[in-house]
């Protein structure tokens, strides 16, 4: 093929009118082709970088599963994002944090090099046999030591490892005990929000009872009404104050347990959303097959795999607590010492020495034996805790979506009865205009549709806080790293 007729991708401007010979026919072809793979290049590098924006704006648009009761809730957010830094909750997980820490450094210690010093000073009194009369002095010695391990078969080792475990497992801890706390939130605002609204409609109702009361009164006294008609209805209206009075008490309950729970302010409360718009519900993630194991184990599993291998550590530290250790040692020393037989001649020495450091305990009155029996126990319990967990991790799993889905499907029926007693509303009011029904029926129409809207923002919230806690312990279940509800 002749690369020269090759079409153009664009027009190109003339050069010399000299005629080209066959070098550099081939050196312009060549020219040519590196002109349209870098155009080809260019164009990738263009269609990658709009995906990539595509992508990430659809990401940005798809609502977040974990944080769906807060995109959702006005307020909600900031009460979480206070309550994540003053809550007591909080404040206990960062000292357990803190006391992991000290943990940690204190099982990495043990492979440190060590300084000891000793200091003896006393006022003494001789009374020598080999020559007449005492002697009275002060006499002082001392003694030095940096003693650096050496050899230990492991055991250091372990435990510095063992503390590094426990400082993770504490880290595992404060994350699933933030997530509890923002779970304990949502629930606790959800209740709360629905408390308040059937609150509202327990008043409306007494209200109503009441007028019907008075009325029922003035029929009774007109001779219109039944002497035993109307005590029933003063029976329902003690009733019903009675039912308010207790949910007037539950709430005031729960608002005091959620602001102990929150470090809130009562303002807060005032808060409460009267409606909620769930709009389209991100769909929920399909449960895994199976789990991971060894390092792609989920995160739902690391804190009874770390338990594990600190047990097997554990296990292994007790094994050699037998075996002789070796040190290394160095230091000096000043000492009273006597160099031939008289015992009365006595001359201070001061030693400066290195070298290395046996101990072996031998025999400990089988008290090493039963350590090691222990930690074989704590090591086959925690192995037996791992493979349960990871048996029960995805049965579990499936079924909060089970729930999740079942939750969503009675939300739908309850979406259609709202919609009914909706056209049941409007239908009652046009007669009510048209004077085709009483205001006291219109009033009994609508209550009852409040009743049916309150249901419905109850099986909003439900499956609002099905669906976050079902994507947070997905999300444990899947990915390697441990899930946090973070509000930035």
């Amino acid at each position: 093929m002749n690369l020269a007729n090759a079409p153009q991708p664009s027009p190109v401007v003339p050069g010399p009118t000299a005629e080209p010979g066959p070098v550099r026919l081939g050196v312009t072809a060549l020219s040519q082709r590196g002109l349209w793979r870098r155009g080809a290049r260019r164009l990738a590098l263009v269609s990658l970088v709009c995906g990539w924006a595509v992508l990430a704006t659809a990401q940005e648009q798809q609502p977040d599963l974990l944080r769906l009761p807060e995109q959702t809730l006005p307020g909600l957010r900031e009460i979480v994002a206070d309550a994540l830094t003053r809550a007591p909750a909080a404040v206990d997980a960062e000292l357990k944090l803190l006391e992991a820490d000290a943990t940690r450094l204190s099982a990495a210690a043990a492979v440190l090099p060590r300084v000891s010093a000793n200091l003896d000073g006393y006022l003494r009194y001789e009374e020598r046999r080999d020559r007449a009369g005492s002697e009275v002095g002060f006499k002082y010695f001392y003694n030095v030591v940096l003693e650096q391990p050496l050899y230990h078969w492991g055991a250091l080792a372990n435990q510095k490892r063992i503390g590094e475990i426990r400082r993770a497992l504490a880290q595992g801890e404060v994350r699933e005990a933030r997530n509890a706390l923002v779970l304990e939130i949502r629930a606790q605002y959800a209740e709360l929000t629905v408390r308040r609204l059937e609150l509202a409609v327990l008043r409306d109702e007494l209200e109503a009872a009441r007028r019907g009361l008075r009325t029922a009164e003035r029929s009774a006294t007109a001779g219109e009404l039944g002497t035993e008609q109307l005590e029933w209805q003063r029976l329902d209206v003690a009733q019903r104050e009675i039912e308010q009075e207790r949910a007037e008490r539950q709430f005031a309950a729960a608002t005091e347990d959620f602001l102990r729970l929150t470090g809130g302010e009562a303002a807060t409360v005032e808060k409460l959303p009267s409606d909620v718009a769930l709009g389209t519900l991100p769909p929920l993630p399909v449960p895994p097959s199976a789990t991971g194991d060894g390092a792609s184990a989920p995160a739902a599993l690391q804190a009874a795999q770390q338990e594990t291998e600190a047990a097997r550590l554990a296990y292994a530290v007790e094994r050699v607590r037998l075996r002789p250790k070796l040190n290394l040692a160095a230091g000096t020393s000043l000492e009273e010492v006597n160099y031939s037989v008289d015992v009365g001649e006595r001359y201070g020495v001061t030693n400066h020495y290195v070298g290395l450091r046996l101990h072996w305990p031998i025999f400990d009155g089988y008290l090493s034996r039963a350590a090691v029996q222990q930690a074989r126990v704590k090591l086959r319990r925690a192995e037996r805790a791992y493979d349960e967990a990871c048996a029960l991790l995805v049965q579990r799993l499936r079924r909060q979506q089970e729930e999740c889905d079942r939750g969503r499907r009675e939300l739908a029926i309850v979406e259609a009865r709202l919609n009914l007693s909706a056209a049941a509303l409007t239908r009652a009011r046009e007669q009510h205009r048209l004077g085709q029904l009483a205001a006291e029926e219109l009033a009994r129409v609508e209550r009852a549709h409040e009743r049916q809207r309150i249901g419905a923002v109850r099986a909003r919230l439900a499956v609002l806080l099905q669906s976050a806690e079902y994507g947070l312990r997905h999300a444990a279940a899947t990915g390697v790293a441990a899930p946090v509800i973070d509000f930035p």
